[in-house]
């Protein structure tokens, strides 16, 4: 257990760390993460690439991930599009009347939901019916 642990440790650590390149007297070009002494003031960070996907090459991995984006993008914006179908749908669904609906619509139409339209649908049918009741009793 002991080994299995300092092994993950190790490749963990060289996974951290840095590549310099440097040369050498002989103009002999060198790359590693421990630079000799005398090399490191010459040294410099070699900035690696990300591995690319097992038997692609950059290109083809650039295209997936491209098209990947491409579709998450048009996923979210069906999404979007639903949410906003469902909102007018529920919003349409309300009939049109002449004249505010009865409290009898107003229950039917609202239901459970929407407690505040319901009550100022009910309140717009009692003042309606109310003044059109008023207004047949003047006749």
């Amino acid at each position: 257990m002991k080994h299995l642990l300092l092994g993950i440790l190790v490749v963990a650590q060289m996974a951290s760390a840095q590549v310099e390149r440097w040369v050498d007297e002989n103009g002999q070009v060198h790359y590693g993460d421990s630079v000799p002494e005398k090399y490191r003031k010459k040294a410099e960070e070699v900035e690696l690439k990300p591995l690319p996907v097992v038997g692609q090459e950059d290109e083809v991995a650039q295209k997936n991930k491209q098209y990947t984006n491409k579709l998450k993008k048009e996923d979210a914006q069906k999404k979007a599009d639903e949410r906003r179908r469902e909102a007018e749908a529920i919003e349409n669904s309300v009939p049109q009347t002449q004249g505010p609906m009865t409290r009898e619509q107003c229950r039917d139409t609202y239901g459970a939901r929407n407690t505040a339209q319901k009550t100022q649908c009910f309140q717009e049918a009692e003042k309606y019916y109310q003044d059109l009741g008023k207004d047949s009793q003047k006749k």
